[in-house]
């Protein structure tokens, strides 16, 4: 009865420790998701407060449309031009060469996010500009 109890504890504390070793990332992850989660609730608060027309939520959902077609295209045309394995040899590891194609990459991403939200605030008039603006420094306190 006694090796029975040592066993079952045994195994619990084995399974536990896995657990906890695999729940790390994942927890790190699912945390991610949620502050996401919340900054996309904030931006949709932000602009059900701006009293949009129509229009201007067709105008939108456009643009958001186009985003993501502008992404897909992005990552299909990345896809053929992975560079790891170019940067990789018997000789070493080119990492200049990896700086460089990150650094491109978040700057492609960059200039998407900007031209999106410049798009966005064309959609919005003036009134709705300074009340974005300030609900978004009222958001950051």
């Amino acid at each position: 009865m006694k090796k029975l109890k040592i066993v079952a504890i045994a195994t619990m504390l084995g399974a536990m420790g896995i657990t906890a070793v695999y729940a790390g990332p994942y927890a790190n992850k699912q945390k991610q998701c949620k502050q996401m989660q919340q900054k996309r609730a904030n931006m949709q608060n932000i602009f059900e407060q701006l009293n949009l027309s129509n229009e201007q939520k067709m105008a939108l959902q456009a643009n958001r449309q186009e985003m993501r077609q502008s992404r897909q295209a992005m990552r299909a045309q990345m896809k053929g031009k992975r560079t790891q394995g170019q940067l990789v040899s018997a000789d070493g590891f080119d990492k200049q060469g990896f700086i460089d194609a990150q650094m491109h990459r978040v700057q492609m991403r960059a200039d998407m996010h900007a031209q999106r939200f410049e798009k966005t605030m064309q959609i919005l008039t003036p009134q709705q500009r300074v009340k974005f603006v300030a609900l978004l420094k009222e958001q950051k306190k």
